[in-house]
């Protein structure tokens, strides 16, 4: 069972590194392209800072993905497996589905 613990930790953690950094080349890439102010009239339109306010939530989250396993290492502080996988699910619908995908601002 610890193996399996182990590597659905790894699998997880994996998959958050990837849909961030994605994250991250999406709204770099689209923050070069967006207008600084919105068309009058145009609702539901990213500008710069959007993208920008993306960008950097995306970098952190790799910063703050990375923090336990870095605590763990150098104070040897033992944190379970399952708290890791739950930490990794929060940040990936806290950063990833929530500033993406804008789950934030969904209207029904």
């Amino acid at each position: 069972m610890r193996k399996d613990a182990k590597l659905s930790q790894k699998i997880v953690g994996v998959i958050l590194f990837i849909s961030l950094v994605l994250s991250i080349i999406y709204s770099l890439a689209h923050f070069i392209q967006a207008p600084e102010t919105a068309p009058e009239g145009e609702i539901g339109l990213k500008v710069k800072s959007d993208y920008l306010l993306m960008l950097t939530q995306c970098v952190l989250g790799v910063v703050v993905m990375l923090l336990p396993s870095a605590v763990n290492r150098k104070w040897n502080v033992p944190i379970p497996r399952n708290i890791y996988i739950a930490y990794y699910i929060f940040l990936f619908c806290a950063i990833f589905l929530g500033e993406v995908f804008d789950f934030y601002y969904l209207t029904v």
